[in-house]
Parts: structure tokens; sequence; C-alpha cells
């Protein structure tokens, strides 16, 4: 869970997964109200997150087409409970800096 460095408040698990929904690199802590920003890291690591159900797609869809038929309602509940794993668990990698990095 992030840490805020100015007043080194741990943020729960709830404040960090509404926050991870916002567009904008800069959060407001909960607790001293300080900006805070996602780190470099947090926001490559989102990329990464989301590509997860895809990378997970193409092979099923690979396998439905080629090997098995498998019912559609098999390959959308997997896709359905991958988004949500990767949503769940996004949180516990959130990391945010008192100063704004640059992406590279």
């Amino acid at each position: 869970m992030p840490t805020c460095e100015n007043c080194n408040c741990k943020w729960t698990w709830k404040q960090t997964f509404v926050r991870q929904f916002r567009f904008k690199n800069k959060l407001i802590c909960p607790c001293c109200n300080k900006p805070q920003f996602i780190s470099a890291k947090t926001r490559n690591l989102s990329g990464l997150f989301a590509l997860i159900p895809l990378f997970l797609l193409i092979p099923l869809a690979i396998i439905d087409i080629t090997l098995i038929d498998l019912p559609n309602n098999i390959i959308y509940l997997t896709e359905g409970i991958t988004i949500l794993v990767v949503l769940f668990i996004a949180p516990y990698f959130f990391k945010i800096k008192s100063t704004e990095e640059p992406m590279w």
C-alpha cells in the first residue's frame, strides 16, 4: 500500500483502489491533504496490468479456434475473473512520491 512521504500515513486498500481509477497523476493524501504523485514505476506496472487479460485472451482464442470448441461462457468467465483479479491486486503495487517523476 502507498505511504505518504509527507506525513507517513499509510493509505488503506479502499483509498488506493478508488484513487487508481483517476486519470490524474496528482493525488491528494487523505491524511495531510498534500499532493502526492503516482510513481513512474507504478504507471508502467499499470500498463502491464492492463495487458494481462489481453495476453490471456489470445491463447484462449487460439485454443477455441484450433483445438477444441470452447463455449463462449468459459472464455467470458475466464476474462472476467482475470480482470477482477488484476483490479483487486493492483493497489498492492501502487506507490506514490511527493514529487512528480518523468516516465523515462
